[in-house]
């Protein structure tokens, strides 16, 4: 996964820069910041926060929830979506994960409307960007998601042998057979 941008950070949980600046502080040993965005000193600080992985420890009132960073996310791309026409750093992460969170977040009845023809960033179309999101969910494994974007990026629900080649690839990241499986020639 690609690491946080502070100020994505700070627009999604609303810090003034006093908070920002707290929060860089008491963070800075588990999440350094480097060129804007927070580094994971070890992988095994976000295991030991989730509790996904037997650490031998818990970590108490510092324990973090998945579901509810993805549902605030899926909060925030919502508001990018409703506004979007810029080409930042922060658009190009809603491009890549946005749908994903939204998910992730319990909302698949949502993405539907997220395919709205309007206008994306990078001359992107619905098609390529319900795409990525589709490879994202493949590598998440997230069948719901897949099947919910297999129907928007306008190509047949797959059957269990094209779900078990398509999740190859998007785990391969092999991006000509995945245009071939998607349907797209280029």
């Amino acid at each position: 996964r690609e690491p946080l941008s502070v100020t994505l950070a700070e627009e999604l949980l609303a810090w003034s820069p006093e908070d920002k600046q707290k929060v860089l502080d008491a963070t800075s040993l588990l999440f350094p910041e480097r060129d804007g965005t927070f580094s994971v000193l070890h992988k095994t600080v976000v295991d030991w926060l989730t509790g996904e992985r037997e650490t031998g420890m818990n970590a108490g009132r510092f324990a973090i929830e998945r579901q509810k960073g993805h549902a605030r996310y899926a909060m925030g791309f919502q508001k990018w979506h409703a506004g979007r026409r810029d080409e930042s750093d922060d658009a190009r992460f809603w491009l890549q994960h946005g749908v994903a969170h939204l998910c992730h977040a319990g909302r698949v009845e949502e993405v539907h409307a997220v395919f709205d023809g309007k206008a994306w960033p990078f001359g992107c179309t619905d098609r390529m960007v319900a795409c990525i999101a589709l490879m994202v969910a493949c590598d998440d494994g997230d069948v719901e998601c897949v099947r919910a974007l297999l129907d928007k990026a306008d190509v047949d629900r797959a059957g269990e042998d094209e779900w078990t080649a398509l999740r190859r690839a998007c785990q391969k990241d092999d991006a000509e057979n995945m245009r071939e499986l998607l349907g797209r020639n280029g």
